[in-house]
């Protein structure tokens, strides 16, 4: 993810120090092993009236990876780390519901 910041124009917006970035390459190698649960689209159905709007989505999100690739993935990396202490919350209630 410094990576990619650093290829993006958000490179201006955010600058990491050296000590920052080898915090982050710690994190993100702990979460590779770790058996925090996080959310899967293999699970997800979708039904017809929404699946319109699935594939407009994606046409959108192929066109801005295809204008601005580091700034979408930037964004993308973002949303995917914020939903990480979602999914752990969410999952840790459904095992706290199912007893």
């Amino acid at each position: 993810m410094p990576m990619i910041i650093y290829f993006s124009n958000f490179k201006n917006i955010l600058e990491f120090a050296p000590t920052s970035i080898l915090l982050f390459v710690i994190l993100v190698s702990f979460l590779m092993i770790s058996k925090i649960p996080t959310y899967a689209l293999k699970k997800i159905k979708i039904s017809k009236n929404i699946f319109i709007i699935f594939v407009i989505s994606a046409v959108i999100f192929f066109g801005l990876l295809l204008k601005n690739t580091f700034e979408t993935l930037v964004i993308l990396g973002s949303i995917y780390l914020l939903s990480i202490p979602i999914s752990f919350l969410h999952f840790l209630n459904l095992k706290k519901k199912n007893g």
